[in-house]
């Protein structure tokens, strides 16, 4: 699956806020994974932009590094070139049908690329009444 460096750091993050709750084996299992290949990316990607505030854009108070305010520009377009990177990883989809689980719509809207709708073509399971 392709995604962008910055898909990958916000879909990482997201998948640390579901990763304390309890879910069912298969979906913790997929999760899991997702956040493992992920990781590389997400340390390297953390690891160049600190070396950038430190290197070329920042200046450090006490253990604090703040972006200065006029490099902020040229920092912000260097970070999203960055962020711009396309990763090829062997991410695993989530069909939406089936899904018993509660998440944040910020969450959600992190791991869109990882969350799938069910095919149109497939039959649906018959719906159960309401009592």
């Amino acid at each position: 699956m392709k995604i962008t460096l910055e898909q990958a750091v916000t879909g990482f993050n997201a998948l640390q806020h579901l990763g304390a709750e309890r879910l069912p084996i298969k979906l913790a299992y997929t999760l899991q994974r997702n956040m493992r290949l992920l990781q590389p990316d997400v340390q390297a990607y953390d690891k160049d932009r600190v070396e950038l505030i430190k290197t070329k854009y920042g200046t450090q108070e006490g253990d604090q590094w703040t972006v200065r305010p006029e490099k902020l520009p040229a920092f912000s377009k260097e970070i999203e070139s960055l962020a711009s990177v396309e990763l090829e990883l062997d991410l695993r989809t989530i069909p939406l049908d089936g899904v018993n689980m509660t998440i944040a719509p910020n969450d959600l809207y992190a791991l869109d690329w990882m969350f799938v709708e069910a095919d149109p073509d497939l039959p649906k399971p018959p719906r159960k009444a309401h009592k």
